[in-house]
C-alpha cells in the first residue's frame, strides 16, 4: 500500500501555515485571513478525518488543482463528507454556482473540479470533514466495509454530485463521533465510525435528499452588497424594498438570497448588527444610553432599551454595569 501523501511541496497562501507530526497535518491560519485550525489526522492511505474550527471570513483551498502527490486528493475516485457544526459555508461551483451550507446539514459529495476557496459569511466556522477514496474498499482494514456490497465505485464514477441531509440526527451524530476519535488519534475508532457511516448513508435515498442552496453570482453579489452596506453603517436605515428594488427584484426574492447565506432576513441582519454596535459603545465609551441609542439608529432610547435587553439579556445600564464602563449622564 501507497504511503500517506505529502503536503511538504505545496504551496500556501498567505496567512496558511501546515505542519505535520507524522500522524496528523495541522493548517493554522492568521492574519490576514483570520484565525482558526484544521487538523487532519491520516487515518489510512484512504482516509482522513478533519476536524475544522475557524474565525474566518474565506479561506484558500489548500489543495488547487496541481500535479503530483497533491493531485492524489483531487483524483475522481475521492469524495467528501462534511458535518457543519457551526456557521455557514459558501463554496463555488463552476456548473451550477454558489452552494451554501449551514449548521446541522451533512453534505456528501464528489467531483473533479475544486473550488479556488471556501467562504465563511458568519465568520465563524465549526465542523468535521471526512476525505474517503473508494480504495478503501480493497484495504483489508476496511474488509467489513466491502462485504456490504456499497456502490462507492460506481456512485464515485458518475457524475459529479453533492447532496445535503439537513437536520439527520443519525448521520450527524456518527460525524461528530469520528471527529473525537480524530482529535485523540483514535484510528481503529475512526475506521469503525466510518465503515458504520457509509452503511447508514447508502441506505438513503439520495434522489430525496436535497441538493445544497445554490445561488448565482449575480445573487450573490446583491447578498453581499447589502452585507457590505449594513457593516459600513448600521445606524442608517435599511430598507429592504427599496434595496430590493436596486437590484431589480423583489423583496421577498432579496430576504431569500440573503437569508440563505446569512441565516436570517435583511432586517434582522440590520438588528443584529445595530445590537453589536451598542454593545461596543457600551462596553467602550462614556456615553449615556440615549446617545447610544441615537448611534445605533434608534431614534426612541425606550424603544432601543427594549430592543437590546430582548437580544441581549440585559437592560443597557446593566449592560454596562457588567462591563465596569463608568456612564456619562442618566443612562
Amino acid at each position: 500500500m501507497r504511503e500517506p501523501f505529502s503536503l511538504e511541496k505545496i504551496h500556501l497562501s498567505t496567512g496558511m501555515h501546515v505542519s505535520f507530526d507524522g500522524r496528523c497535518y495541522e493548517l493554522s491560519l492568521d492574519e490576514p485571513l483570520g484565525r482558526g485550525t484544521m487538523r487532519t489526522f491520516v487515518v489510512s492511505p484512504w482516509f482522513l478525518a478533519s476536524t475544522v474550527d475557524f474565525e474566518v471570513e474565506r479561506c484558500p483551498n489548500l489543495l488547487p488543482p496541481q500535479d503530483g502527490d497533491a493531485g492524489r486528493l483531487l483524483d475522481d475516485t475521492w469524495f467528501s463528507m462534511n458535518f457543519c457544526m457551526e456557521g455557514r459555508c459558501e463554496v463555488l461551483v463552476p456548473s451550477e454556482g454558489f452552494a451554501v451550507v449551514g449548521t446541522g446539514d451533512f453534505c456528501v459529495g464528489h467531483a473533479r473540479t475544486q473550488p479556488g476557496e471556501f467562504q465563511y459569511p458568519l465568520g465563524r466556522y465549526r465542523g468535521v470533514e471526512l476525505f474517503v477514496s473508494t480504495r478503501v474498499l480493497r484495504d483489508p482494514s476496511f474488509a467489513a466495509l466491502a462485504e456490504t456490497g456499497i456502490p462507492l465505485d460506481a456512485w464515485v464514477g458518475g457524475p459529479d454530485t453533492t447532496v445535503v441531509f439537513s437536520g439527520d440526527w443519525a448521520l450527524n451524530d456518527a460525524m461528530e463521533r469520528i471527529g473525537t476519535a480524530a482529535e485523540r488519534l483514535d484510528a481503529a475508532r475512526c475506521k469503525i465510525g466510518l465503515m458504520g457511516l457509509l452503511s447508514d448513508l447508502f441506505t438513503r435515498d439520495f434522489s430525496a435528499a436535497r441538493p445544497p442552496t445554490f445561488l448565482t453570482p449575480a445573487q450573490m453579489g446583491m447578498v453581499r452588497a447589502v452585507r457590505d452596506e449594513v457593516e459600513r453603517a448600521p445606524a442608517e436605515p435599511h430598507d429592504v424594498r427599496a434595496l430590493a428594488r436596486r437590484f431589480g427584484v423583489g423583496a421577498a426574492t432579496l430576504n431569500g438570497y440573503f437569508r440563505s447565506v446569512q441565516g436570517m432576513s435583511v432586517a434582522a441582519f440590520v438588528r443584529d448588527r445595530r445590537m453589536r454596535l451598542a454593545a461596543d459603545l457600551l462596553a467602550s465609551t462614556r456615553l449615556n444610553v440615549a446617545e447610544v441609542a441615537l448611534r445605533a439608529g434608534y431614534s426612541n432610547p425606550s424603544k432601543f432599551a427594549e430592543a437590546f435587553k430582548r437580544l441581549q439579556g440585559a437592560a443597557p445600564s446593566e449592560y454596562r454595569r457588567s462591563r465596569a464602563v463608568p456612564p456619562r449622564g442618566i443612562a
